[in-house]
């Protein structure tokens, strides 16, 4: 049969790193990423899959001090599986 699942995973804004001065900490900002799977059971020991893993291309950012001042941003992009499986 055909089986769908969708993952959403939410991370607030959090300290990354450490430092003795407000001025100076590395902060995350929040982000949501949405993982996605499909999959056909073809016959009794297959399956046929794909798997998109953050499908909006959330992108990773950091701000010091406050949201107000941004510092890095990295796109890692989605990922795309696309597979068979089988059991013996």
């Amino acid at each position: 049969g055909l089986m769908a699942r969708v993952n959403v995973s939410y991370t607030s804004s959090h300290l990354t790193t450490g430092s003795t001065a407000a001025v100076s900490r590395v902060y995350l900002f929040p982000r949501t990423i949405i993982n996605t799977n499909l999959s056909y059971l073809v016959g009794r020991n297959l399956t046929v899959f794909a798997d998109v893993a953050n499908l909006t291309d959330e992108p990773q950012r950091w701000y010091i001090s406050n949201k107000s001042r941004p510092f890095r941003s990295t796109l890692q992009g989605g990922t795309v599986a696309l597979g068979v499986r089988g059991s013996f």
